[in-house]
């Protein structure tokens, strides 16, 4: 069993509304993808429903099929979507700030094609010592809920499970971090609240702000 502030060297984060809210982006995005193949568009519910799956499942969601062509689609326009939308939440760079201030390191995971984009347009890179999505910068990856790309940080870092943990705000960030024998914080900015997400196995679960993740380390 896991102390309240046991040993931890290693924070890795999920990108989309834990530290980035990009809900007004992606819905702009497949709403053009919709008009353009004549299927009916998507709402903001349903984007917050779906936006941890692997982008093949998300666009089955929002648009009840998927095409490879509407992907690529989606990610033509996805950058200026992302720059005229996609901003991160106001208290994601001083509390990773005061992670680091602590000595922990930082990374993410992130079911993405690339992430590298979102942390420069955000500014959150310089805070991060590493990042893994589905295909850069590391390798291809099988999307979350496997584990793979937090084992590879783990691997990376030279850390134990146990000394590390993944925060997140979805089930398929609560069964990564299961599937890995790592602890989960759950953020409750997404579909989950804080209820959902400690059913769900969160160790510990953000009540106002992610400045409280500092309070969880020794």
């Amino acid at each position: 069993m896991f102390n309240n502030k046991n040993n931890i060297k290693l924070m890795i984060f999920d990108n989309d509304m834990t530290l980035v809210d990009s809900s007004r982006a992606i819905l702009a995005g497949f709403n053009q993808v919709a008009d353009k193949v004549g299927r009916p568009k998507t709402n903001l519910q349903r984007v917050m429903e779906c936006i941890a799956m692997p982008l093949p499942d998300f666009c089955r969601g929002l648009l009840g099929d998927y095409k490879p062509e509407w992907v690529d689609m989606y990610l033509a326009n996805s950058s200026q979507n992302e720059n005229k939308y996609l901003t991160a939440f106001k208290d994601s760079k001083q509390a990773l700030k005061a992670l680091r201030d602590k000595g922990v390191k930082l990374a993410m995971a992130s079911n993405r094609e690339r992430v590298e984009p979102v942390l420069k347009r955000t500014g959150l890179i310089e805070y991060f010592d590493d990042y893994i999505a589905a295909r850069a910068p590391h390798g291809n990856f099988n999307y979350k809920p496997e584990p793979d790309m937090l084992l590879k940080l783990l691997e990376l870092f030279n850390v134990n499970a146990d000394q590390a943990v993944y925060v997140g705000d979805s089930d398929v960030d609560a069964e990564t971090a299961n599937n890995a024998n790592m602890r989960f914080i759950g953020v409750p900015r997404g579909y989950f609240n804080a209820d959902s997400l400690l059913k769900l196995g969160a160790w510990r679960v953000i009540n106002n702000s992610l400045l409280e993740l500092a309070d969880f380390i020794n």
